[in-house]
């Protein structure tokens, strides 16, 4: 094989023709291969090309040419490029039609469409709207496209689905997790459960889930079911009842009890409360500063929670944020034994960086005692250190200990920030991961200080036929106690319910 590289060009002058409906200032900006002196580079020359189509597809011209035409430079070695646009008409949505969906509902998947009869075409609402099916995972494969019409301004919408041949999921098996260690499950879970629909019971895009857990620090069942478009609006309404018990090191937490989750979605942002009861018992105490807690305590309450996001994927996010506050009031008007406001804030902002996509994290939360409430009991405090807050430092360590024991007893506040870059080994299921946190537990918001900090490596692996991602991180601890040790592994599987 004889190769000649023959000689190497650089980029020259941009220009612009045809009908650009804006300023060419503009149109540069859109541009990955722009700079003069640039290597000129094929693959950055035809990028150039999909973000000029892509900008006026979004103004609904959807049939708009863009044609590159290289010539030479001044200059030896040198390629200028000219630009030649023609926009084409108009287009709006004539009709949805959605194709190859035998078992999901017709409208499980149109009201996933961010286009609707009328509307113009727009490349940013096609991009959610596949994102909005793939999180759905009912779907093997997703296609959206336009296809013409006999109208010279309209063309149809096409959403062509291949679905996948179960989305109902059986699983049994072990895991670990740095904090409910070995652990045994049963999972049988309906994704897309159809109440309605007998006996199959599928293809409503409800969700329906019974979750039943052995392990060696948790035992305990969880039942649930979710209707996501009550009434075909986009609210939801659910019921959830759980068993569960925890045996930590130095005490015994039983919870039984239920919630009913109601809310409302907007395109960016959602509004939700649970109203839950449930009766926690405490015993076995071994932390001597706390064996007063032993007993039984009825919690009633409702928690409000606001859902903001601009995610590009919420399975698989690398551009945009989200933002969750959650207030939840205890005692009071809903009885009960407790008497609590509780504050939670988790950001996540994702920028995609070459190949890569950084991640930050920030946790804060709060809690204070209301009305004859003397004091807040261990299971609704905060814990830190480990998967989540601070890695590097052994889970649940972080914070107040027992003046005895140096056993850690939880705090009224916390606060850790994680930042991730994050690097695709294997497409989405397997990352790698580079991170430094921060962060602590106090006994109050007002004593904030001697923050924590830690580093390490990780993995993230997502099996995707039974959704749950494992994570495994090796966390250096930058400013230890005496005697605690430096480095840790934190591995986490969860699976939500």
């Amino acid at each position: 094989i004889r190769i000649e590289e023959g000689q190497r060009y650089v980029l020259g002058t941009i220009s612009f023709k045809g009908t650009l409906l804006t300023n060419e200032a503009y149109l540069r900006k859109l541009l990955v291969l722009s700079k003069p002196g640039d290597i000129f580079n094929e693959d950055k020359a035809k990028e150039n090309q999909t973000q000029l189509k892509r900008y006026y597809f979004d103004l609904g011209r959807i049939r708009a040419s863009v044609e590159a035409l290289p010539e030479k430079g001044a200059t030896p070695r040198t390629l200028n490029l000219t630009y030649l646009i023609e926009p084409g008409d108009v287009y709006t949505v004539d009709e949805v039609i959605i194709r190859g969906n035998d078992k999901t509902k017709d409208k499980v998947i149109r009201r996933e469409i961010r286009l609707a009869p009328s509307d113009l075409f727009a490349g940013d609402k096609l991009t959610k709207s596949f994102n909005n099916l793939r999180d759905l995972n009912y779907f093997d494969n997703v296609n959206i496209y336009p296809e013409p019409t006999s109208e010279k301004d309209k063309a149809n919408l096409i959403v062509d689905v291949k679905e996948k041949e179960k989305t109902g999921m059986f699983m049994f098996g072990g895991g670990y997790s740095s904090v409910d260690q070995l652990v045994g499950f049963v999972s049988v879970e309906q994704p897309n459960f159809d109440i309605t629909n007998f006996p199959s019971f599928t293809g409503g895009g409800q969700d329906a889930k019974a979750w039943f857990q052995i392990g060696s620090v948790t035992k305990g069942f969880n039942l649930s079911f979710t209707e996501p478009y009550f009434l075909d609006r986009p609210l939801w309404i659910g019921p959830v009842i759980y068993l569960f018990t925890r045996e930590w090191d130095d005490y015994t937490e039983e919870r039984i009890g239920g919630d009913i989750r109601f809310g409302r979605r907007w395109d960016d942002y959602s509004l939700g409360f649970t109203l839950k009861l449930e009766n926690i018992k405490l015993s076995n105490m071994q932390i001597p500063s706390l064996v007063y807690q032993e007993g039984t305590m009825r919690k009633n309450s409702l928690a409000t929670s606001f859902d903001y996001h601009r995610l590009d994927s919420m399975r698989y996010p690398t551009r945009g944020g989200r933002a969750q506050a959650t207030l939840e009031y205890a005692g009071g008007p809903f009885f009960g034994d407790l008497n609590f406001l509780k504050s939670t804030f988790e950001g996540n902002l994702y920028w995609p960086w070459k190949r890569t996509v950084l991640h930050s994290k920030t946790y804060l939360g709060v809690i204070e005692k209301m009305g004859d409430t003397t004091y807040i009991p261990v299971y609704e405090r905060f814990f830190g250190g480990g998967i989540g807050t601070v890695r590097g430092y052994k889970e649940r360590n972080l914070g107040p200990k027992d003046p005895t024991t140096n056993a850690p007893v939880g705090g009224d506040a916390i606060f850790a920030q994680n930042f991730e870059v994050l690097y695709p080994i294997y497409r989405d299921m397997l990352k790698g991961v580079v991170f430094f946190d921060v962060g602590n537990v106090w006994e109050s918001w007002s004593g904030l200080s001697d923050m924590k900090e830690g580093a390490g490596l990780g993995v993230r692996i997502v099996v995707p036929f039974v959704s749950a991602p494992i994570q495994i991180d090796y966390g250096f601890a930058l400013n230890p106690d005496p005697g605690e040790s430096r480095g840790r592994v934190h591995f986490g599987m969860s699976f939500g319910f």
